[in-house]
């Protein structure tokens, strides 16, 4: 009997707007949105909200020192969306990698979205000072990211991607109705399961 592949979601945040933490919101959570996807070996995580924060700790806690490796993807760039990442503890190692995507907004690319918030006068510790090793991808609407297996590095094309069924792959279209300058809505295939955030 072969085992399933893993495709396994949790939702660590989700909330909109802010966190709001108390016995009221025990049931359903109060941590702004954050969505980790374990798929082929990987880990995906859709949004940097409150929910981050936990995450990260729970991540670094699974790692018990080895390497970390991990892709977040920013669907927009409110504060909800973003409010967790100066405190993920992952960006504070060493050993991890973090390789963030998401479209332009507001003409702003993914670094600049990023690294702005973990700047001063709005954090006191800036991201480039930090140990971790960032990779930033801006991505174009239809933009398409395949994880081959057995790599640890997606291969990126801007359409018509294709792969093999063992190949985890991420696909983002902009959407313009929630915020004004634009969204991104991705789509997480692999082993015949889906996943659209």
């Amino acid at each position: 009997m072969s085992e399933t592949p893993l495709f396994r979601v949790r939702f660590w945040g989700v909330r909109g707007s802010y966190p709001t933490p108390g016995p009221h919101t025990v049931r359903y959570g109060g941590n702004t949105t954050c969505v980790e996807v374990e798929v082929g070996g990987h880990t995906l995580i859709l949004d940097a909200g409150s929910g981050i924060i936990r995450l990260g700790d729970e991540l670094v806690r699974r790692a018990s020192g080895s390497a970390l490796d991990m892709a977040v993807f920013i669907t927009h760039g409110h504060g909800d969306h973003l409010i967790g990442l100066p405190f993920f503890a992952p960006l504070y190692e060493q050993n991890t990698r973090i390789t963030f995507f998401a479209p332009r907004l507001a003409g702003r690319d993914v670094q600049e979205l990023v690294t702005t918030l973990m700047s001063p006068p709005y954090f006191p510790v800036e991201m480039q000072r930090l140990p971790s090793q960032r990779l930033f991808h801006t991505l174009s609407d239809a933009a398409q990211m395949l994880w081959h297996a057995g790599e640890p590095a997606p291969t990126i094309k801007e359409e018509g991607a294709t792969g093999q069924a063992t190949d985890v792959h991420v696909s983002m279209h902009l959407v313009s109705n929630h915020p004004q300058n634009g969204a991104a809505v991705y789509r997480i295939e692999y082993a015949g399961r889906r996943l659209v955030f």
